[in-house]
């Protein structure tokens, strides 16, 4: 979320009466993580959803698959999702997190996390792989 200028631009457009006047309850805003992005969007725009493509259940194995983890630690990007403003029971946050078999697909992995994701209100997406020639997955 690196490009926030433009999306809170574009969510101002999509909710506009003028523009296509989309309720903000409805506009849901995908992130890696990157947590302060993560906070100003919530306090740019509020009344938006937001998803967190989480994908591990330890920094560890995040951060092998995807390298925002180095920079903003799984911790790091949790909490500024709890604390997101427009979270409520009705709208919760979206969990996304991909299934790589025997990379985060464990029992182990499934308890971690539901503990990771009880603190607030959530859904958890879980996304099958479809992996490609190459693909280090």
């Amino acid at each position: 979320m690196y490009n926030l200028r433009n999306v809170v631009s574009a969510i101002k457009v999509l909710s506009d009466p003028t523009g296509l006047n989309i309720s903000r309850k409805k506009i849901i805003v995908s992130s890696s993580g990157v947590a302060p992005m993560i906070k100003k969007l919530g306090e740019e725009v509020p009344g938006v959803g937001i998803a967190l493509s989480l994908h591990a259940t330890n920094n560890k194995t995040r951060s092998a698959i995807m390298n925002v983890n180095d920079l903003f630690p799984l911790e790091e990007s949790l909490e500024a999702i709890a604390t997101f403003p427009s979270l409520k029971p009705n709208e919760p946050a979206l969990i996304e997190y991909v299934m790589l078999d025997g990379v985060n697909d464990s029992d182990a992995d499934a308890r971690e996390l539901a503990r990771l994701v009880k603190p607030f209100p959530s859904h958890v997406n879980l996304i099958a792989f479809n992996p490609w020639p190459g693909c280090l997955f």
